[in-house]
């Protein structure tokens, strides 16, 4: 069997670390791929079936709290005594020293430190082993490493981009640290055999951005070990689950809020049949929309529960939430949980967006929801949801199974396997 070194923080077992890692680590061997994984210290014993090289992977603005002897537990601007207020208001200058100190510290990014102790983990593994490709994910600093290894050893290279780097929706840097990040993506990514991304948007970014043909979509996927198969037993109340963060502006329930609001304002829902359950970590800009659109008695906000709690929770829910991402620009833009949505096999309802994007060709391909762009859009879906609750005691699941497997990490596997095969035999 070949074998491959996937360079990228290892999700669940890692913060921050990536499902991508998780799926191909996991179903690679299935096609005929022995996955060695690169990543940093795991909170958790990782499962025995991964074969594991984990190194010291020091964040840098810890390390730059302990050379100033802070708290690396606390924010900088608590312990050093400026007020809240200062930070968060808008165009103020302690706000932007703040912000240009965290883009210098955090270039190119919060991973930085990672790299000297991952190249000299792997020294031997290329001379004691035959590695025949390396793949890397996340974080960014997981390219510069592959980057390294691709020179010192002339082993072939797949770079692969779930969110893309400089170009990301989610960027939220000035234009001078993307001018770097753009540059330095360009060169890191020069020598790469070949490029992956998770959407088709993302993929003609990519294409544009970097001059080449050669790269490839491979969607994101779901574990079908972990399917809602037989199906978890229902709650009793018209219960309706997010999982998951959000994005300030960009991913936010404000649209989801006025539809329900609105609906429970005209007597078409009845309050006390209705549960609405955030799982993630407690904002405080949601809690005041809750209050806002007063829907305090309906809508909860959880905070983050374990991994297996999650699932469970959106199994046995008669409606999932999925907030899709708001902005015109960007139509590539998939959430992480749409994948955990697609094993629990119940209902979503996805909300926001402005239509045309991938999550609509997802819902529709699949058939396992109802895609809202609009408020209008929002409360018409949301009360065919509850009347059929009503009529029924449950919301039935009406996704084309098929369809979803598409998007299974076995899927996912299956074609990596084969761009390995590809840029293996090239080499």
């Amino acid at each position: 069997m070949k074998k491959v070194l996937i360079i990228g923080h290892l999700w669940p077992y890692n913060p921050g670390g990536s499902k991508r890692v998780f799926g191909l680590a996991k179903y690679l061997p299935e096609f005929g791929w022995e996955p060695i994984i690169l990543t940093g210290i795991p909170r958790e014993e990782p499962d025995p079936e991964f074969r594991v090289i984990s190194t010291s992977s020091p964040n840098a603005i810890v390390e730059f709290k302990k050379i100033l002897h802070l708290n690396p537990n606390k924010g900088i601007q608590e312990q050093v005594g400026i007020p809240p207020m200062v930070i968060h208001r808008q165009g103020s200058i302690t706000t932007k020293i703040m912000k240009l100190f965290e883009e210098v510290i955090t270039y190119p990014d919060v991973e930085s430190g990672w790299k000297p102790f991952a190249v000299n983990a792997v020294r031997n593994l290329f001379t004691l082993e035959n590695i025949s490709a390396l793949i890397s994910v996340w974080p960014i600093t997981a390219h510069l490493i592959a980057k390294e290894l691709k020179c010192k050893f002339k082993i072939p290279w797949i770079a692969d981009f779930p969110d893309l780097w400089s170009e990301t929706y989610a960027y939220s840097y000035g234009p001078v640290r993307k001018w770097f990040d753009r540059n330095l993506e360009k060169k890191t990514l020069r020598l790469a055999d070949t490029l992956t991304t998770s959407s088709w948007p993302q993929t003609e970014v990519l294409k544009k951005m970097h001059g080449r043909d050669d790269i490839y979509t491979i969607t994101i996927g779901f574990d079908p070990s972990k399917i809602n198969d037989p199906s978890a037993c229902l709650t009793k109340e018209f219960t309706i689950t997010y999982t998951g963060i959000f994005y300030g502006r960009y991913r936010n329930p404000s649209k989801f809020f006025q539809a329900l609001s609105e609906l429970l304002r005209s007597n078409l829902i009845d309050p006390y049949d209705m549960l609405v359950r955030f799982y993630g970590h407690r904002e405080k800009a949601v809690e005041l929309e809750i209050e806002k659109f007063k829907l305090s008695h309906v809508i909860k906000q959880y905070g983050t529960v374990a991994w297996e709690e999650c699932l469970w929770k959106q199994w046995e829910s008669q409606v999932l939430l999925q907030l899709n991402w708001e902005c015109k620009e960007e139509k590539g833009a998939y959430s992480g949980k749409i994948a955990e949505y697609l094993a629990a096999r119940r209902p979503v309802l996805c909300v926001g967006g402005f239509g045309k994007d991938v999550m609509e060709e997802l819902i529709r391909d699949t058939r396992i929801g109802e895609y809202c762009p609009s408020v209008e859009e929002t409360k018409k879906a949301l009360l065919n949801y509850y009347k059929e609750y009503k009529i029924t005691g449950k919301v039935s699941f009406t996704g084309d199974v098929l369809k979803i497997d598409k998007y299974s990490c076995r899927e996912m596997a299956r074609r990596f396997a084969g761009l390995l095969d590809s840029v293996a035999l090239r080499s």
